[in-house]
């Protein structure tokens, strides 16, 4: 679907995931140590680094990167972008219309989204759950509880 496709961004909330924002920072802080000794001691060794050590450290700069950038969950007027998952090679997530999905529920502050063939979780701040909660009550159907 064509961002155009999607309609206007009703919200955006970030994640809550703090753990994998603070390893990706470390994974950036060892690679700049190491590459910054590597630059500086290659010298005593024969010379400057070499360039699979900087492919090396800049590839590990970039994953870690994905570690950093806060993954956001979209509500737009057509439907919900779901955010990345670890997997790389799908950098832009998905995009599932608000007619795919059959109900949402809370559990503490995890939102599940349920389709006919998956569940979606996501961690929500308590200051977005309200936001949420509105506009999701307008665009998902809650089926009767028995």
């Amino acid at each position: 679907m064509e961002k155009s496709d999607r309609g206007s961004l009703l919200l955006s909330v970030p994640s809550k995931h703090v753990r994998a924002r603070i390893a990706g920072l470390a994974i950036i802080a060892v690679c700049l140590i190491a590459f910054a000794a590597a630059w500086m001691w290659g010298e005593d060794f024969g010379g400057k680094p070499q360039g699979f050590l900087f492919l090396f450290e800049l590839s590990a700069f970039a994953f870690a990167l994905g570690f950093v950038r806060p993954w956001s969950f979209h509500l737009f007027g057509q439907g919900v972008q779901i955010p990345r998952n670890m997997n790389f090679l799908r950098t832009r997530g998905r995009f599932i219309p608000w007619s795919e999905f059959e109900r949402y529920y809370w559990v503490s502050d995890v939102l599940y989204l349920s389709t006919s063939k998956s569940v979606y979780t996501w961690t929500v701040a308590p200051a977005n759950r309200a936001a949420m909660e509105a506009i999701l009550s307008q665009h998902i159907a809650q089926p009767a509880v028995s």
